[in-house]
């Protein structure tokens, strides 16, 4: 399904009355109207992104309403499996995909277990949780990264995308000397890791 209509970040103001997208409450409005559409923080299981698309793990994709999401300013919708769906945003994914993510973690946020795979409440969509290797992987990544320098993390290609503040040379050096391969660097770090989904999830956890 897609959507002809303007960009996102154009729509706020016919949206929400007139207010802007540096307007916090214009930016919390609009994630929960999208949490809303895609049937309610506890119909989400996991919410990513990449550069152009929010990236879902849904209980019941039959519970989310197409038609309001891409009314939200969405340009289309995919549904690549039973259980999971790729809505394209733009170039503003990332920082709504931040948006959603922290409201709906207040909403219906997953509860994080020691198991490698677990289910829903419903037992509908498997849910990849992070072992006690994954937590230390991400704990020494953000060690070696520093937390506060981490704007943000996801999976990328299989590979680990750590966004941060700015580039440090410095810190590249420390990943490499740990061991990591880097297929990108700057400011957007390309890391060549297992399990770099799960991971990007916990890093996302502890620092944000």
């Amino acid at each position: 399904m897609k959507n002809s209509t303007c960009p996102l970040w154009s729509r706020i103001k016919r949206i929400f009355g007139g207010k802007s997208c540096d307007n916090a409450e214009a930016r919390e409005e609009l994630a929960l109207a999208y949490i809303k559409a895609f049937g309610g923080a506890e119909n989400v299981v996991e919410i990513t992104h990449c550069s152009l698309r929010l990236r879902l793990k849904i209980n019941n994709l039959d519970a989310m309403n197409e038609d309001a999401i891409l009314k939200l300013g969405a340009r289309s919708i995919v549904k690549p499996s039973q259980h999971t769906t790729q809505i394209v945003i733009g170039t503003e994914a990332q920082t709504l995909a931040e948006d959603i993510r922290l409201e709906w973690k207040k909403l219906n946020g997953p509860v994080v277990s020691q198991q490698g795979v677990d289910f829903t409440a419903n037992n509908t969509a498997p849910v990849i949780k992070p072992t006690e290797e994954d937590l230390a992987e991400a704990e020494k990544l953000i060690a070696l990264i520093g937390k506060h320098n981490i704007t943000h993390s996801s999976e990328a290609a299989h590979r680990l995308l750590i966004g941060t503040k700015e580039a440090n040379e410095a810190v590249v050096a420390e990943l490499e000397a740990a061991g990591y391969e880097l297929m990108a660097k700057g400011d957007r770090l390309l890391i060549n890791v297992e399990r770099a989904e799960v991971i990007a999830q916990a890093i996302n956890d502890l620092c944000l």
